[in-house]
Parts: structure tokens; sequence; C-alpha cells
């Protein structure tokens, strides 16, 4: 893990978390969020696997425990027959930990999100573009 601190500011990068793409039909939605227990829109839910919400039939699921082929199998378990898609993401992305109390002024400095306590509250997850990338906010 590579970190950095400087004004009360601590910046990690993960890099120990299997990250997995998946999307379904839209059919399917609601099934698989109580099957699998996926987050609600614009939220996050965890447990041994993360599920970061990225739209209206697609997620990130995490985790720091499981190998992307576990959680894939655990999809193709829980979904049996239906259509789904689950790929390995994690060489794809960048997994960063920004912590201290002036992490919320520097994550608003770089996007568009309103950080404020009201405003971004501890579970949410919202995809915004942060210094001109990208990003998923949890």
């Amino acid at each position: 893990m590579l970190e950095s601190q400087a004004h009360d500011l601590s910046v990690s990068l993960i890099d120990r978390l299997a990250v997995v793409l998946f999307r379904l039909t839209t059919a399917d939605v609601e099934f698989a969020a109580r099957k699998m227990e996926l987050a609600w829109p614009l939220q996050a839910k965890g447990g041994l696997v993360r599920s970061l919400w990225l739209g209206p039939n697609h997620w990130f699921l995490t985790s720091d425990t499981m190998t992307t082929a576990v959680i894939i199998e655990c999809c193709q378990e829980d979904l049996g027959d239906r259509d789904f898609l689950a790929i390995d993401y994690t060489s794809a992305v960048s997994v960063l930990s920004i912590e201290g109390p002036n992490s919320r002024n520097v994550l608003a400095a770089g996007s568009g999100l309103d950080f404020r306590e009201r405003g971004f509250r501890g579970g949410a997850c919202h995809r915004t573009q942060l210094a001109g990338i990208g990003a998923t906010i949890h």
C-alpha cells in the first residue's frame, strides 16, 4: 500500500482489492438485488463482498478477502440461468483511500459533488469526474 500524508490528509493506494464489474438485465435487477443483497441507487452496501451502485443495472462488486474468480462464481450460484455479465475489473481501476479532516474539501475542489455532511452521507456512492478523471466515490 502506497501512502502519503500532508496537512492532516492521508491518501493511500489500496492494491489488494478484487473488483468485478457486474451487469444484468433490467428485468432481473429486483431479483438479484434481493438474492445478492446489492446496493440500491446512489448507495454502497457491504459484507464479504461490497456492492457499489453504478447505474440502474450495474455495480462494482469488491472484496479484500475474496478473489474475483470466487466473486464471479458466487454470482453464478446466486443467479443460476439468468443472464448477467461479471468481468474482472481489478486491473482497470485504481482504488484510493482519502482520509482526514480536510478530505471532503479536497474531493469537493476536484469534483462537482456536494461533499458536505448533509450532501454526501456515509454509505453513499456517486460517479463523478475528479480532477478530470472518471471516479466512483464511496
